[in-house]
C-alpha cells in the first residue's frame, strides 16, 4: 500500500542553481535556462519545525561552499540559507537551503481547487 502524502510537517530542500558567477558570468540567461539547470533535493521532511532547522544546518554544515563563514554569517538564525551569502565570486552554482511548511503548500492547493471549481 502506497503511504498517503503528508498533509502537515516540514521539508528541508537542497536547490543548486547557476550563480550568475562563475562560468555563468556575463550570461544572461533566461527563467527557462536558469530551471533547466537548478536541482533540487528533498533532504527530508520532518514532523517538527525544530528537526527541520536542525536537519537543514547539518546540510549546510556538510556542503563546502558553505566552509569558513557560514557559521558566523548566520548564527543561529534558521533557513533559508544560501552559499552566495559567502560572496565567493568564483562559484558557479550557488546552494540554497530552505524549509516549506507542507500543511501550508497542502492548503494553497486545496484553495487553489476551490477556486478553480468555483
Amino acid at each position: 500500500a502506497k503511504a498517503l502524502p503528508r498533509t502537515s510537517g516540514y521539508r528541508v530542500t537542497r536547490i543548486e542553481s547557476p550563480s550568475g558567477r562563475g562560468c555563468y558570468y556575463g550570461q544572461d540567461l533566461s527563467h527557462d535556462d536558469v530551471e533547466a539547470l537548478t536541482t533540487r533535493i528533498v533532504v527530508g521532511e520532518y514532523d517538527t519545525l525544530q528537526e527541520a532547522i536542525e536537519a537543514a544546518r547539518s546540510e549546510r554544515d556538510g556542503e563546502c561552499r558553505f566552509d569558513g563563514w557560514a557559521e558566523e554569517h548566520y548564527g543561529d538564525d534558521p533557513p533559508p540559507y544560501c552559499s552566495g551569502d559567502g560572496e565567493n565570486m568564483d562559484e558557479d552554482e550557488d546552494v540554497t537551503i530552505r524549509i516549506d511548511d507542507i500543511g501550508e503548500e497542502v492548503r494553497a492547493k486545496e484553495k487553489e481547487m476551490a477556486v478553480a471549481k468555483g
